[in-house]
């Protein structure tokens, strides 16, 4: 069974997946996240990669795979990103 989660819920799934997972591609992302319960097309997919600025970062054999920067732990989120995740909630 799989659900459709608000875009937070579902990035910050995306984030976890691709901490726990060397992913190369996003179909392989979107079948990661159908594994883990959740709908997403890969449409949707890419647009969620860009918004959170994942990148491609090579890994040692060669490989590229996705990514997603850590913020400091000092830097405050814009008003703007926090007004749309709160309306989310």
């Amino acid at each position: 069974m799989t659900a459709k989660l608000a875009k937070t819920q579902r990035q910050h799934r995306i984030a976890l997946v691709l901490a726990a997972h060397p992913v190369t591609s996003q179909p392989q992302l979107v079948d990661l996240m159908k594994a883990e319960g959740v709908e997403v097309t890969q449409a949707t997919l890419s647009r969620d990669l860009v918004e959170m600025g994942a990148v491609k970062v090579r890994v040692p054999g060669g490989d590229t795979v996705y990514a997603v920067p850590e913020l400091s732990r000092e830097r405050v989120a814009p008003e703007d990103q926090l007004r749309r995740v709160l309306a989310e909630w």
